[in-house]
């Protein structure tokens, strides 16, 4: 696998563990707004750019990924914005715990850490919350 797929699969493993029912939203490189029927209880996964810094021995890259995650408000809108929170701080806990990141230590990434989280409403409708979770992934290359 790919840097980029063990990374995937990281995050979606931990997105599970909180909530089975979200699903992936098969639209990489877009963060524009979605489609309704695939917005609820879904999940975008946008990799941003990479930096790169040259150690004596090494260099090391930093990797911006926006997880983008979505809930339709049916009934009462407070509490579906609360439940949202709160899964988006769950996830985010989740994926930067070291103890999570344990089993992908082989994987040549040195930390995960979590840069922001914004939540906000869907232009297109007003009733459709979403959270904006930013992370920094940041792995160190050695030279032989």
């Amino acid at each position: 696998m790919s840097f980029l797929s063990d990374i995937r699969a990281y995050f979606d493993q931990q997105i599970k563990v909180i909530d089975a029912d979200l699903n992936l939203v098969d639209d990489a490189l877009n963060d524009e707004p979605i489609n309704q029927i695939e917005a609820n209880r879904g999940y975008k996964m946008v990799v941003g750019d990479i930096e790169m810094a040259l150690g004596p021995n090494f260099h090391e890259e930093s990797i911006s990924i926006n997880l983008i995650i979505f809930q339709k408000s049916i009934r009462d809108e407070i509490a579906t914005y609360d439940e949202l929170y709160c899964k988006a701080q769950d996830i985010k806990d989740l994926i930067v715990s070291r103890k999570s990141q344990e089993v992908y230590a082989d994987k040549n990434w040195t930390t995960i850490a979590p840069v922001s989280m914004l939540p906000s409403a869907e232009i297109t409708d007003d009733k459709l919350f979403s959270m904006n979770l930013q992370f920094n992934i940041t792995r160190q290359l050695k030279y032989n």
